[in-house]
């Protein structure tokens, strides 16, 4: 029983002891390709499995909170300045429940489209608000809108993420393909990103099955974050506390992997943290339990040098807060790096300049140290990949 995915084994970050390096300031300057704005960073649903449902999440400073005129005026002019070949409006919350979203998201959409016509513009959402023709016309006018569906399971959707009504998103799906059609537009590609936790994973397969009904482009599965909420809540990742559980799991992602393969209704892509955690559970489980001595991991990082991320957004992909604060990627549980509404501290501010250099010095920051989207790499990988960003032409 296996993933069809060769493991991969991450190595701890190991700081260089007795070495000061310097870093070529050419490499410190951004290449901007992306921009995430966090239109606002509230939400209509409290999913258990969410930051948004952290103890104190809504009381920090700019995660309740809708994005001001003034903070949208200075998202349009740095659109325009950077001319970002992908925006995203959406961030920590739910785009669609700041309440004038009908009226700024198609200055948004117009601005990135003045910028560059070729820019990918797209949101995310739980798509669990009701919708009509005004907002199905804004819809429309997206790139790619990605919908968060983990279960086919209409009571599991409802316990898990705050009384959501599955069939209401589904209803908004087909009714935005439907409004498309009779206005001969053009549909936004729809992504579907499956969150897999212990009980989603049983019934994954129902769900590939079911999205093949839908006007779906492509289904993503993701491993679950261990946000706190996660633990207070008792969500649990696919794991081996229950092997026959844990084997019937596994069987069902690859059965939907096998599903989208031959029925080829949309495409599917597995996180690659998702595959290698599994993978290493699966070699777990079969040679006894046992898993790798820390020991080796250890002497496999000394051995290999400086040990970072292989992480290039805080060169290309950016996200602008709710509040205006800037961060060096899609994180935003750190410190800003930046604010929009501060002379000189934008995406090639000092600060972000700084967390560029911690990164190509192995000097990684605690909020990327856990990071599942970055693989382990050392810091002469990652310096040959920034070479090569900020050498292509723009």
């Amino acid at each position: 029983m296996s993933i069809a995915v060769s493991p991969v084994h991450f190595t701890p970050h190991r700081a260089p002891v007795g070495e000061v390096r310097l870093v070529d300031p050419a490499l410190l300057l951004s290449k901007p390709q992306g921009l995430m704005v966090e239109y606002t960073s509230r939400c209509n649903l409290r999913c258990k499995y969410c930051s948004k449902s952290n103890p104190g999440d809504d009381q920090i400073p700019g995660r309740d909170m809708d994005m001001s005129g003034a903070t949208i005026d200075q998202a349009l002019a740095v659109i325009a300045r950077e001319r970002f070949s992908e925006l995203l409006l959406a961030g920590t919350g739910e785009t669609t429940f700041h309440k004038d979203w009908i009226r700024d998201l198609p200055r948004l959409i117009e601005a990135g489209r003045a910028a560059n016509p070729r820019a990918f513009i797209h949101i995310n959402s739980n798509f669990a608000m009701k919708y009509g023709d005004a907002e199905f016309a804004v819809l429309s006018q997206l790139d790619g809108i990605m919908i968060s569906i983990d279960t086919a399971d209409r009571d599991l959707t409802r316990t898990m993420r705050a009384k959501s009504d599955l069939s209401l998103i589904v209803y908004n799906i087909v009714r935005l393909k439907a409004w498309c059609e009779a206005h001969g537009v053009r549909m936004p590609r729809l992504t579907v990103n499956a969150t897999i936790y212990a009980e989603a994973a049983l019934g994954i397969y129902d769900l590939a099955v079911m999205l093949a009904s839908l006007p779906i482009s492509h289904l993503s599965l993701s491993d679950l974050y261990e946000f706190e909420a996660v633990q207070l809540n008792g969500i649990r990742p696919v794991g081996l506390e229950d092997p026959a559980r844990f084997a019937t799991s596994v069987q069902m992602i690859q059965k939907a992997i096998n599903f989208a393969q031959t029925r080829k209704a949309y495409s599917l892509s597995v996180q690659p943290h998702l595959m290698e955690r599994i993978n290493a559970l699966i070699l777990q489980m079969q040679s006894g339990g046992k898993a790798a001595a820390q020991e080796e991991v250890v002497e496999e990082a000394a051995a290999s040098g400086s040990r970072t991320k292989m992480c290039t957004q805080p060169w290309t992909r950016f996200t602008l807060a709710a509040n205006g604060a800037l961060f060096p990627c899609c994180v935003t549980d750190m410190p800003a790096v930046g604010n929009v509404h501060e002379a000189g501290e934008g995406i090639d501010g000092p600060r972000m300049q700084a967390f560029r250099r911690d990164l190509l010095l192995g000097q990684v920051p605690a909020a990327c140290q856990a990071c599942s989207n970055a693989a382990d790499c050392s810091t002469q990988e990652l310096e040959a990949q920034v070479r090569a960003i900020v050498a292509a032409p723009h």
